[in-house]
Formats: C-alpha cells, structure tokens, sequence
C-alpha cells in the first residue's frame, strides 16, 4: 500500500508540440497522486523554464486533457492499484 504521507505513481507523459518552426519535446513523469499542482500552472512554469513563446503555454496546457482523465478516474485507478 502506499504510503499515506506521501503518495507516489508516476505516470509517463510524452509532450511534443512544434509552433513557427519551434519544437518542443519533452518526457515528464507526472505524479498521478499530485493535489498541489494544476496542469495550467505546470504550463506556465515549464514555458517559462524554457523561454518559450507564450502560445506555447496553451498547447501544454492543452495535455491537461490527459491529466484531467487521470483525476477524474482516479476511483478506478485505485481500485485496479489495490489489486497489484
């Protein structure tokens, strides 16, 4: 079980976005457990890191999709965790 201080499943995401001739590829794990961080605030910061233009923010946030699909069958996903 894990534990309850501090819960962990990583979840590999693949991000690949090309924009005027800008790519941007990246491999990120996120965190299926993650309360403190909105997929749109993570958009930002990473845009940022990486002095990207900011049309970009909204394509990564547009993978909040994924990460909204994740949360919203979070009741499932632990009951098929609880059974591993």
């Amino acid at each position: 079980k894990p534990n309850s201080d501090f819960n962990e499943c990583l979840i590999p995401i693949r991000i690949d976005i090309e924009i005027e001739a800008i790519r941007y590829r990246e491999n990120i794990c996120w965190n299926y457990y993650e309360n403190s961080l909105t997929p749109e605030a993570f958009a930002k910061i990473l845009s940022e890191e990486n002095n990207l233009p900011s049309v970009f923010e909204h394509e990564i946030s547009s993978f909040a999709s994924l990460f909204q699909l994740i949360q919203s069958n979070k009741a499932a996903f632990t009951k098929f965790q609880a059974n591993y």
